[in-house]
């Protein structure tokens, strides 16, 4: 349980760290001091994650020393690779950065495009004889694009918690551990808190019924 608990607590910091690549965290005055501090938590909870599931993999072995089958310690080692390999699919999704160029040619691109379409709108309003259509459709238009860009640079990080779209990591996980450690949901949302540096406050709230696998396992 420990071991188990460790894993997503250090998984948990990793995902819901800061982007090193945000524009205030990378052009700001004394970025390196920063940007040095984030990356060594970033690391921490790497390699705390990779240690403790060479931790599993070490129970494994030594449950087979006390009479755990072959074919069952077998078993037991696919679901460890299974788990390792979501996990880094985790931390490559949260990894993933549109190239800093890219992003820097679409915020100008957004700026510089409507004064190249000015005299396109303007031929609108000629042609149909209604400014207020061409008003509308420059509006429209120019809304239409900066939404899809900011919708797309929103879920350049689905784990940050704080828009409408992003992945709710704390109550996830939170959840995973309650069901681990028979603890209180507040409680786990403690811990999470607790071992990733984090406020409770910066944490949602929330009350989430009893996972049913949870109450099989009690009744049973």
């Amino acid at each position: 349980k420990t071991v188990l608990v460790k894993m997503l607590c250090d998984l948990h910091g990793y995902i819901t760290l800061r982007r090193l690549t945000t524009r205030d965290l990378y052009f700001a005055v004394g970025r390196n001091h920063r940007f040095l501090e984030f990356e060594e938590k970033r690391r921490e909870w790497r390699r705390g994650m990779y240690v403790q599931m060479k931790l599993l993999s070490r129970l494994c072995e030594d449950m087979k020393d006390f009479g755990l089958p072959t074919n069952e310690a077998s078993r037991l080692n696919q679901y460890h690779s299974l788990m390792l390999r979501d996990v880094e699919e985790v931390m490559n999704i949260k990894d993933y950065r549109t190239p800093q160029g890219i992003r820097s040619f679409t915020r100008v691109y957004v700026v510089l495009i409507w004064t190249m379409f000015g005299s396109y709108y303007a031929w609108v309003a000629q042609e149909t004889g209604s400014l207020a259509f061409a008003v509308c459709l420059a509006t429209t238009s120019s809304l239409a694009l900066v939404g899809l860009i900011k919708v797309s640079m929103t879920m350049e990080d689905p784990f940050e918690s704080v828009g409408v779209d992003d992945v709710r990591t704390s109550r996830d996980l939170a959840e995973v551990i309650f069901a681990i450690k028979d603890d209180s949901i507040e409680d786990s949302l403690k811990l999470l808190a607790n071992d990733t540096d984090l406020s409770l406050d910066q944490i949602p709230e929330v009350h989430p019924p009893t996972p049913t696998y949870f109450l099989r396992s009690q009744s049973a």
